[in-house]
């Protein structure tokens, strides 16, 4: 295909003699032409245009400078890993010396700052991801950890359902005091005033009644949802073992790592790892 697409023979154009030789070789890699080379152009009929045939030695010739296709590398711990001497994020690099991949998160205030020297050395991609894993593993994947969630999220059910409680109050006594107006308004307009003011008023005062009727309802429908029974929340995290473990594992990483750790720091070979059940309690909660 490719002696296809740079033959001029397809445009009319005739070479002869186009590739030189030695004693015994043809040398089809030299770019220099024999001396008895000839070419004539619009000698044979042409297949395709010198247009069309221009375009595809355009479109070879970016294909073959294009750099070879790379295959993606997925930093898990992106934005959540800390270089410990300098406090500045860390990021992911790839190197292939001697055809052979390294992956390594390293210090950026290095690549941020044009002169700013750090200590801290690159760490291996494969052993900070895994480390955190570990632990999540260790840490997070238990009953007992699983209990303290629960017992996490019994208390944010029980927090929520007050401040929904305070918040229903609140709208419920501004809801008396506008039909309390609405009704006084009415009684103005039986006692004969019934200018332009006083119907602009009343119109106004219901769609703050409908408003307020519309956000109580909106809220103890929200307070009924948010309320999970403990078989409910057991029930919930069954489900997320069953999905975890239906997923491959890079996603079910990404997912743990995504939902349980708070951030990791390295300072030198040492690795600090921060966990946290904040998102999956809200996410619970939500």
């Amino acid at each position: 295909m490719f002696d296809i697409i740079s033959n001029e023979k397809y445009c009319g154009t005739y070479t002869f003699n186009k590739i030189p030789r030695d004693k015994f070789h043809r040398n089809s890699h030299s770019k220099k032409r024999p001396n008895d080379f000839i070419r004539i152009e619009d000698a044979i009929p042409a297949i395709v245009t010198k247009k069309i045939f221009m375009q595809a030695q355009a479109r070879r010739r970016t294909n073959k400078e294009r750099p070879a296709f790379k295959a993606r590398v997925d930093y898990l711990l992106s934005g959540k890993i800390i270089c410990g001497h300098c406090n500045q994020a860390m990021g992911g690099h790839t190197v292939t010396p001697r055809k052979k991949t390294y992956t390594y998160y390293g210090c950026l205030s290095k690549e941020r700052v044009p002169g700013k020297s750090c200590q801290q050395k690159q760490i291996s991609k494969e052993l900070v991801e895994e480390a955190v894993i570990n632990k999540i593993k260790s840490e997070i994947l238990t009953p007992d950890t699983f209990a303290i969630i629960a017992d996490k999220l019994r208390k944010n059910f029980s927090t929520h359902k007050d401040t929904i409680d305070e918040e229903i109050s609140k709208k419920q006594a501004l809801l008396i005091q506008a039909e309390r107006k609405r009704k006084n308004l009415y009684k103005l307009v039986e006692n004969g005033i019934d200018d332009n003011y006083t119907f602009e008023q009343i119109k106004v005062t219901k769609d703050t009644i409908d408003t307020l009727t519309a956000q109580i309802a909106n809220l103890k429908k929200t307070k009924r949802s948010k309320i999970l029974s403990d078989e409910e929340i057991q029930t919930a995290f069954q489900l997320f073992d069953i999905k975890l473990s239906s997923m491959d594992d890079l996603t079910a990483k990404k997912l743990l790592i995504n939902l349980f750790l708070d951030k990791v720091v390295v300072t030198d070979k040492q690795i600090d790892i921060k966990l946290t059940t904040d998102a999956i309690s809200n996410m619970l909660t939500k």
